[in-house]
């Protein structure tokens, strides 16, 4: 689709912005020949007179969701969520928002689907449903290479912690011991905090981790561990969603055992 120049500026400065964007409605097309995933044609009778589901992301946190050279949302669960539709037969629009906004929004019904590295917690369990786990990850520790202080977790007590707003990893971060909390919204800011030294530490995704240590060597891992939940799922609105969701799971298996899935890993480099 063609937009003018002037409309990739406005899209690219709210992304900077961390601002809500708009969505973007996605057709199918190959995976092996697309650089932005689209999605399959719906399927009417499954879907009700809702022909189109909204599927909220935060696009910063490569390699998961990202915005990419065409300022829209690309990334690992984007290419998933268009294998997924082609599997089960619905459109989707992509409606990129902050973290902390996905599981009020499903609440709300201002979005259908949240896809966005949301592990499945027995907390959020409460409040919205979830497909079966798509990924595994572990929790990384960050700090400065040059601050001895700070050798392990323990060490954390008296120091400012951040992690990212309504995650797994704010919930660990508040559970150290003398620990000081200073949460953010997306990881760029996380990071820039603990580069200037307005943290001491900073608790992220392994995966996630990784990207921002290939780009910042000034920064190191100090402590790892697990999240504790059960992975990465997709979440739905409570209750009202059991034949998709059950179709999605049944989506995941077939990716899985065509190759489509292990495909995805390889190209995001999450193997």
């Amino acid at each position: 689709m063609k937009k003018i120049m002037s409309f990739f500026m406005v899209f690219f400065l709210a992304n900077f912005l961390n601002a809500e964007t708009p969505e973007h409605t996605k057709e199918a097309k190959p995976l092996a020949t697309q650089e932005q995933p689209q999605a399959a044609q719906p399927k009417e009778q499954d879907q009700g007179n809702k022909k189109v589901l909204i599927v909220g992301t935060n696009s910063n946190y490569k390699p998961f969701s990202y915005i990419g050279m065409s300022f829209e949302p690309i990334g690992f669960e984007i290419d998933l969520i268009n294998a997924i539709a082609q599997k089960v037969g619905f459109e989707y629009e992509i409606k990129d928002m902050n973290f902390d906004k996905i599981i009020s929004s499903i609440q709300d019904g201002s979005i259908d689907i949240g896809l966005s590295s949301i592990s499945i917690t027995e907390e959020r369990k409460a409040f919205v449903d979830f497909s079966h786990p798509y990924f595994q990850t572990k929790t990384v520790y960050l700090k400065n290479a040059n601050n001895d202080e700070i050798k392990d977790k323990e060490s954390l007590n008296g120091k400012i912690v951040s992690a990212q707003k309504e995650t797994v990893f704010e919930k660990i971060a508040s559970s150290i011991e003398g620990a000081q909390i200073e949460p953010f919204n997306t990881p760029d800011v996380g990071i820039m905090n603990l580069k200037q030294n307005k943290v001491d530490a900073i608790i992220l995704d392994l995966i996630v981790a990784n990207d921002y240590l290939g780009k910042n060597k000034d920064l190191v891992k100090f402590f790892e561990e697990g999240d504790g939940t059960e992975g990465f799922g997709i979440a739905f609105a409570k209750g009202k969603n059991e034949a998709l969701i059950t179709r999605i799971n049944e989506a995941l298996e077939e990716l899985k055992s065509d190759g489509t899935y292990d495909n995805l890993l390889t190209k995001y480099h999450l193997k």
